[in-house]
């Protein structure tokens, strides 16, 4: 392996798609630190790479929150952004971690739905190619469950997303 990764290559090799991995350095800086090339491009080594499957595996695999990840690996999390009154932080940081913990969720979904999608278009490609009926027939009849699986997927994160924007709306409802 190359001495330094590009994000491309990272996002190849661990399935996750850039923005997700940008979304982790900000949520485990100890562990994805990564350094810059002169022109400004993250480069990542093998030690990025093993940190991001192990935090792959914690979120995915045990289904523990970011929170609860940063914790087992040593991390803290990091400080709000907008940085207020002792109360005010105190306060927000149920819903902060509510949204995290959301924003996770949906990226999930949205990577799960992008191979799903990816898989889909493998059958599509295959069905062309397919000249008999029942071969034919039984990949349209998986084409058809990956899209129900699709649909309910992309009710679920709605979902989510509705409830991370109450939690947001300061305002009573």
């Amino acid at each position: 392996m190359a001495e330094f990764l590009t994000i491309a290559e990272v996002s190849r090799l661990t399935g996750l798609a850039p923005h997700t991995i940008r979304f982790y350095e900000r949520q485990f800086p100890t562990l994805l630190t990564v350094e810059r090339s002169p022109g400004g491009h993250r480069q990542y080594r093998a030690s990025h790479l093993e940190a991001l499957r192990r935090i792959i595996h914690l979120l995915r695999h045990e289904k523990l929150s970011i929170r609860e990840a940063q914790l087992r690996l040593g991390e803290s999390p990091p400080a709000p952004a907008r940085p207020g009154g002792r109360e005010d932080r105190r306060a927000a940081e149920p819903a902060v971690e509510v949204l995290q913990q959301t924003l996770a969720a949906v990226l999930a979904k949205i990577e799960d739905l992008s191979r799903q999608n990816a898989h889909l278009d493998a059958l599509v490609e295959d069905l062309r190619r397919q000249a008999s009926a029942p071969a034919r027939a039984e990949l349209l009849a998986e084409i058809a469950r990956y899209r129900e699986e699709n649909r309910r997927s992309v009710r679920i994160y709605e979902e989510f997303l509705q409830r991370s924007r109450r939690l947001a709306d300061p305002t009573p409802s």
